[in-house]
């Protein structure tokens, strides 16, 4: 299987100059958890995550529950103030094992999927915890879920490192 098969094909990117408020709204009315950025020729360029909006939104309001905010005006204001320029991505032909890794390695959430440096699509977690659903979701249901990642295996049913050889 390959990142292709498994890749969400709707990708919601935004430009440099984008607000981090609108990016933010992108995230929340897509429902998603990051955004690719792209430059005029639809190039990937960095990615900006939900966590670092919350951080930079809440930076700039400075808002807390049940007082009100107050607009610092050395926060940042555009995506490309906090997006990050090395991003971890894959080719269409990538293999599901090799975006598992890289999710696991590096702590990820998205990936997105390149060709000739433009976004085709993106794998989430989510995408990959499906196939590795349907991988191992034999019809009695009881084989272990197994995703490869470095060294072993991770059984997803017990949480415990197995022996990939097995």
């Amino acid at each position: 299987m390959n990142a292709t098969q498994v890749m969400s094909t709707t990708v919601i990117t935004v430009r440099p100059e984008t607000t981090i408020l609108q990016a933010a709204r992108h995230l929340v009315l897509h429902k998603i958890a990051a955004l690719p950025v792209v430059d005029s020729q639809r190039h990937l360029v960095g990615i900006v995550s939900e966590a670092d909006l919350f951080r930079a939104r809440a930076a700039s309001v400075g808002a807390s529950l049940g007082h009100s905010a107050t607009y610092d005006e050395s926060a940042p204001v555009y995506v490309k103030e906090i997006m990050w320029h090395d991003v971890i991505w894959v080719r269409p032909d990538d293999s599901l094992d090799l975006c598992t890794q890289l999710m696991i390695r590096h702590n990820g959430r998205s990936l997105p999927v390149l060709r000739g440096g433009v976004p085709i699509g993106i794998v989430t977690r989510r995408d990959v915890l499906g196939a590795l659903c349907r991988i191992g979701g034999g019809p009695g249901g009881d084989q272990a879920l197994r995703a490869t990642a470095g060294t072993g295996a991770i059984d997803l049913r017990s949480k415990e490192r197995v022996d990939a050889s097995r």
